[in-house]
């Protein structure tokens, strides 16, 4: 009397309870990792609202007001150089509609005078930060 369609029906219950049961406790199966540190305080692009964004002035003030991590974006100019930049197109920064993969990086353009600060639009932050 044990036929297969009989014992398709309650392993299909208890595959669809097991899964569930792990869908809800996936530490069962993965552990969960331990964090290396624990980052209190990130200076997104070295803390852009203090310094201009992205420079070493910017991530040396971050540092010396004691941040945990420094957030940066980086690309490689067409020479194969590292260069930290929060745009891959340099016309924001810089004023030049190029890519920085495009150039070299003795090509690359200076800042602007005046940087527009993105999360206030209109907003402009001098070159030359003022000492706080």
């Amino acid at each position: 009397l044990c036929s297969a369609a009989a014992f398709l029906v309650p392993s299909g219950d208890l595959y669809t309870c097991i899964s569930q049961y792990l869908l809800r406790n996936p530490q069962v199966l993965h552990k969960k990792k331990r964090t290396a540190f624990w980052a209190k305080h990130i200076s997104h692009r070295g803390g852009s609202g203090e310094r201009i964004e992205s420079t070493m002035e910017a991530f040396t003030h971050a540092v010396e007001m004691g941040t945990d991590m420094l957030e940066m974006d980086c690309h490689l100019t067409k020479d194969g150089h590292v260069v930290v930049s929060h745009d891959e197109n340099l016309l924001r920064q810089m004023g030049c509609d190029v890519t920085i993969s495009s150039l070299k990086l003795e090509d690359l353009p200076l800042y602007k005078e005046q940087l527009e600060v993105a999360f206030y639009a209109g907003w402009f932050f001098p070159l030359h930060s003022v000492n706080y």
